[in-house]
């Protein structure tokens, strides 16, 4: 029981760290996820490199490949992400600025090398980060529609309700 705890924790902590993009609190959380394991329950990860050094060249050549290839892709949900934003911020300005705020500042496009930390955390920590892709993004996207499809008929509603309000200058606003 105490195990199962302890692996929903590390769970738990390495989706915050990769979620908020602190590629050093997931390392604590990997190298503490080690000690651990070494420590309470008897394994000793040097002692199994040593041992099945075949297999652990072969698997970290294919954790390296899958996190390539899943941050290539996770760079395309960005970056398409990223021209929504722009698009939402052309439409209330009517120009593309030369910079925009997603998920921090950006330029017009988006640069690799602005976004070097990010890619590389997408990459190492690729299991997590692709996990909580797949459940985070279309939970997000349908409600990001849910509220498009229902902006223009809420604001009618407020629009209704408030019909009989005259607005004042600034200067005589409630502060």
């Amino acid at each position: 029981m105490l195990f199962w705890l302890f692996l929903a924790l590390v769970g738990i902590a390495l989706l915050i760290s990769v979620e908020t993009e602190s590629a050093f609190s997931a390392t604590v959380v990997m190298i503490g996820t080690a000690l651990v394991a070494w420590w309470f329950y008897d394994f000793n990860i040097l002692t199994y490199i040593a041992n099945n050094i075949g297999v652990v060249l072969a698997g970290v050549a294919a954790y390296v490949v899958a996190g390539a290839i899943w941050s290539r892709t996770k760079w395309e949900f960005f970056i398409r992400g990223a021209r929504r934003a722009l698009s939402e911020a052309m439409s209330l300005y009517g120009s593309a600025p030369s910079h925009f705020d997603y998920y921090g500042r950006q330029q017009v496009p988006p640069q690799i090398s602005d976004n070097k930390s990010r890619f590389m955390i997408w990459m190492a920590y690729w299991p997590v980060s692709m996990l909580w892709t797949l459940i985070n993004d279309p939970v997000r996207r349908l409600f990001e529609w849910i509220y498009t499809s229902t902006a223009a008929s809420l604001q009618k509603s407020s629009d209704r309700v408030f019909s009989d309000i005259r607005v004042v200058k600034e200067e005589n606003s409630i502060k």
